[in-house]
């Protein structure tokens, strides 16, 4: 498993980056995940690894009640900044590892973090704080850029910075949580959803989302202030504009 302590950190010095420029999860995703788990208003989530609260503000929009745990001090400051007029919103900055709690979940929820946790175990942690018939959403985008044109000319630079290139690309370790649950005595009604968008983004836009990825972070200078400079001059080419693909998708379980 990854380093959790540097990998908070590279996301947590970029928790600013992080909250302007990654992308939320279309409503479609939410609507029908939320129709599998049976929730209505009040119903109680926990949300693990809320990031800056992206998800966390569309989970209480729709009238539910969120207990949610951040490692990152950063990040979970901004979290608690954004949902400080939400009465029914909990941040607790603490690494899921170690925290513990005596409530129990209708649902629990992990957006864009499950794959750095280790799966067997975090999957028995969250089995004991749901309800009985209680609900898991692991929730991800993935990158599906890779029919665009500049993605095939940022190619090259990439070569040149990192080897291979799908080591920084987006994780599908949804597969091996997949693999988990449906082999699992402990969980029922697996259900994969997928939800394919795009997105158009400015100069600023793409660098600011390409620093928040933890691959091109931990790239050690010269290099790193090298290869975004190849990548600015490259989106300069193709008119300040870069079309980027996602598949926003979920993995959902019912506890038995």
């Amino acid at each position: 498993m990854p380093d959790q302590t540097a990998l908070t950190k590279v996301f947590d010095d970029q928790a600013l980056a992080y909250d302007r420029y990654r992308p939320s999860y279309p409503s479609q995703l939410l609507d029908q995940l939320f129709s599998n788990c049976s929730l209505k208003p009040g119903s109680t989530v926990l949300e693990i690894g809320c990031g800056t609260g992206q998800l966390t503000i569309d989970l209480l929009e729709r009238g539910l009640q969120v207990l949610a745990v951040e490692k990152g001090e950063n990040l979970a400051l901004i979290a608690q900044a954004k949902t400080k007029n939400y009465p029914q919103a909990t941040i607790q900055i603490a690494d899921f590892n170690e925290w513990s709690s005596l409530h129990s979940f209708d649902l629990t929820v992990c957006a864009q973090a499950f794959h750095w946790f280790d799966t067997e175990k975090t999957l028995k942690k969250i089995h004991q704080f749901l309800k009985p018939a209680g609900s898991l959403g692991l929730l991800w985008h993935l990158d599906r850029s890779q029919d665009t044109e500049f993605w095939k000319a940022s190619g090259l630079i990439y070569d040149r910075y990192f080897r291979p290139r799908s080591n920084i690309s987006s994780p599908e370790s949804y597969k091996i949580a997949e693999t988990h649950l449906q082999a699992s005595e402990n969980w029922t009604d697996p259900i994969t959803a997928f939800f394919p968008w795009e997105k158009w983004y400015n100069k600023e836009e793409y660098l600011g989302l390409l620093s928040t990825f933890s691959g091109h972070m931990t790239l050690a200078e010269p290099q790193r202030s090298a290869f975004f400079q190849e990548i600015a001059d490259l989106i300069d080419q193709f008119e300040a504009k870069v079309l980027r693909k996602y598949v926003s998708m979920y993995v959902f379980a019912r506890k038995i």
